[in-house]
C-alpha cells in the first residue's frame, strides 16, 4: 500500500498549480463517467476524512453499514467501480482517497507525506550574529 501511495503523491508533487480541496480535470472526468450511486459513495467517502498529520490518519476503516448500504454484495459492486476508476485506493477495508484526482490534504499533510517519501527536503538554516556596520 505504501508504494501505491508514494506513486500518487509523487505524481501530485510534479503538479504545478493546485488548490486545495480541488478536483483535477482528470478527476471531474472519471467522477461524471461513475454510476451515480457510485458517486454517493465517493461523496460519503469524502465526509470521513480526517485532518491530522499521522500516517495511518489518512487511510479510513469504514465496512458497509458505513456508507448506508444494507448488504456487502450491493457496496462491493460500487467500491470494485471506484477501484477500478483510481479515485480510490484500498488495502484490508482501509481507503485512502486518491490525492492525485482530488486533492483534500492539508497543507502539514501534504509536507508530511512529501518529506516521508523523500520529495521535499528541509532546508537547514544556521543563524549567526549579525555584523554592526557604521555608516560615516
Amino acid at each position: 500500500m505504501k508504494k501505491i501511495i508514494s506513486h500518487w503523491i509523487k505524481r501530485l508533487h510534479s503538479l504545478k498549480t493546485y488548490r486545495k480541496y480541488e478536483i483535477t480535470h482528470e478527476g471531474l472526468t472519471k467522477l461524471i463517467q461513475l454510476k451515480p450511486r457510485t458517486q454517493e459513495v465517493f461523496i460519503i467517502l469524502l465526509e470521513h476524512i480526517k485532518y491530522n498529520v499521522d500516517y495511518d490518519e489518512l487511510f479510513m476503516d469504514l465496512n458497509y453499514q458505513d456508507f448506508r448500504f444494507a448488504c456487502p454484495s450491493n457496496f462491493s459492486k460500487y467500491k470494485r467501480e471506484l477501484i477500478k476508476s483510481e479515485l480510490v485506493l484500498t488495502y484490508d477495508n482501509k481507503y485512502f482517497v486518491n490525492p492525485y484526482y482530488v486533492d483534500y490534504l492539508s497543507r502539514r499533510q501534504k509536507d508530511n507525506l512529501y518529506r516521508r517519501f523523500k520529495l521535499k527536503k528541509t532546508l537547514k538554516v544556521k543563524m549567526s550574529d549579525p555584523r554592526v556596520i557604521k555608516i560615516a
